[in-house]
Parts: C-alpha cells; structure tokens; sequence
C-alpha cells in the first residue's frame, strides 16, 4: 500500500516544527493538579498533592471521610478535568494578632499557605486547614486569597525559595517546599524571600518538579504522586538534565512563563552536555524519526516523479504510432485511388 505523500508532509513538518518550537514550549510548562476523591460519596475536591487528602484508615480503623487521591493524569484519563493552581484551596499559617491588620480577621493574624513549611515556626505560627475569612467567599488558594471562583483575589500567597550558598542576591530560585532545594541550595522561608532578594515568590515565580519518561512522556509535578510510571525530577535537576522548567501557576492570562522578564537561577541554568542514556536515546530516537520520514519522503517523491515521465513517454509513443498509422492508411488509399483510375 503506497503511503500517502501529503501526511509524510505534515508528519515531517510536525517533526521539524516540533524541534523549532522546544525553546518555545518549554517556558510555556505549568502544573496541572490532582484531587482528593470521597471513598463513600464519590465527592471530588482540588488538592495540591496527595497527604492534602483524608486518610482512607486511621489508627488501623476505616475513616468515613477518608479520601483517595487521583493525580492530573489519573483524572483525565477518567475523562475528568484536571485541577489548576488557580481553582485549588489551600491551609493557612496563622498566629495570635490583630483585626487591624491584613489578614486579620477577629484576634487571629494569617496567610495563605499550601503546606506547614511555609509557616514561621520560630514566630509562632501554626499551619491548618481553616477559614478566617469575612466572607463565605473568600479562601485561601494556591494563588491568592479571594474569590477563587471569580479568581478575585484580595493577595497573592507567598512561596518560599532555594537559595545558594554563594551569596550571591541572584543565585536563587522561587520552589513550593523544601524538598525542591537539592545540592548546595537550602530553603527560605516565604517571609524571609523579600527581605533576602528584593522580592516576594508568587505561584507564577514558583518552580516545580516533572515526571520524565514511561508513557506520559513528560509532565510538570509537584510531587512523585503525580507520576504514573514516570520517574520524578525536582526542579533543578529537571532543567540541568533534560532541559524542563515548570511554574506552579501562568502569568496572568497570557499564558507566558515570568521567566520572560525575571531570570533565576533555574532559567539561567542551561541543559547539561552530559545527558543521561535515556536522554541520548530519546534524541537518537526523534532524530531516525525524522530522518527516516525524511528518505521515504523524498523516495515517494522521486517514484512519482519516474512514474510520471515513464508514463508521459508511454503516451507521446502511443501518439506517435496513431500518426504513423493514420499516414499509412492515407497513403495506402491514394495508391488505390491510382489503380482504379
């Protein structure tokens, strides 16, 4: 069966658009994320990472709200649409304060936090799941305190950060936990980034992991729950080995990566040259690809165009023996003609 020469064009053009578009693709990269589902009531709520749900059993005893967690994928794959940043409600780290203040609401001074981490323990703060809010529709979200419906919001939450040991004031990166901080680089409290940097870590700053590999190929993570059979990268090893950099949230509604105007250290950081054997089999593999649709290409086209002139000397013969005939039979009438006269 001959194959079509129209879609090994655009399969050769989805390749080669494909490898013009990576740099493109690559600050565009934003987490999409899981929820918790009722064990009983089948009820599904947004969560950011899977120890956000209810646990199934208690102290050995069935919970009766327990929950069970579906990560972005799982969901999708359930016909489900995934979870985002934006729609997903978080804690709060709170502390005695005043109703004067931002974030006050009656003696209780708080934040938006999405884990305990985030929390001051030194200054007195506690982490839990509560609302202090003034109204039934203000929360506290992955990206801001309001309206999380109307994506309102009175405040943006703070993200901690990675720092480097090198002292130097740019030599960091916006993370969603401690654990995001490998190597050299230890954690900064959301509080304290400002103060250290000259800026605060919102969710549109904030680098998060990937799952590499399996049959997803690749996707932006939080944690190693959101993999199926992939295997998980914190944020800077994702970009330094296979060149991926993912945000907890987009940039407003343009859908473009801050690193566009805000450089870290994450989006300075450029793909390692020594590229693991996954990574050299995965360019090998895109590289035969292409190549490959490439040749057959090119060898469609050149039977076509053989089968095009063998098929229009074919028919110039065929023209050619018409005339003669038609001469023949013309000639062959005259000399009839002289005999009967």
């Amino acid at each position: 069966m001959a194959i079509n020469s129209a879609a090994l064009l655009a399969l050769l053009a989805f390749f080669l658009a494909s490898i013009a578009t990576a740099k493109a693709r690559e600050i565009l990269n934003v987490a999409k994320l899981g929820a918790c589902e009722h064990a009983i009531t089948g009820v599904v709520r947004c969560a950011m990472q899977a120890s956000n749900c209810e646990p199934e059993y208690i102290d050995g005893a069935k919970n009766p709200n327990g929950e069970r967690w579906y990560s972005a994928y799982r969901m999708e794959q359930r016909g489900l649409e995934s979870c985002s940043c934006e729609t997903t409600e978080v804690g709060s780290c709170f502390k005695p304060g005043k109703a004067d203040i931002a974030g006050g609401s009656g003696n209780v001074e708080f934040r938006c936090a999405p884990h305990s981490d985030s929390c001051h323990n030194q200054d007195g703060e506690s982490f839990g799941i509560a609302n202090f809010a003034m109204s039934n529709d203000e929360k506290c979200g992955c990206s801001g305190f309001g309206d999380l419906s109307l994506n309102e919001l009175s405040w943006k939450t703070l993200y901690g950060a990675c720092r480097s040991p090198s002292g130097s004031k740019d030599d960091y990166f916006c993370a969603y936990s401690p654990h995001d901080c490998e190597g050299e680089y230890s954690w900064v409290e959301p509080n304290s980034v400002s103060g250290l940097f000259g800026r605060d870590c919102h969710c549109e700053d904030t680098h998060v992991g990937g799952c590499v590999g399996g049959f997803q190929g690749f996707l932006c993570a939080i944690t190693e729950d959101d993999c199926a059979w992939d295997n998980f990268h914190h944020p800077m090893p994702l970009k330094k080995k296979w060149g991926h950099s993912c945000r907890l949230c987009k940039a407003g509604d343009d859908n473009v990566s801050p690193s566009v105007s805000f450089n870290d250290a994450i989006d300075r950081e450029t793909q390692s040259k020594n590229l693991g054997i996954g990574a050299i089999l995965g360019i090998v593999a895109g590289s035969a690809v292409g190549l490959s649709l490439l040749m057959l290409l090119m060898y469609q086209l050149v039977k076509k165009i053989s089968h095009s002139r063998s098929h229009g000397i074919r028919r110039e013969s065929r023209m050619k023996d018409k005339e003669l005939k038609e001469d023949d039979t013309v000639l062959r009438s005259e000399d009839e003609g002289k005999v009967i006269t």
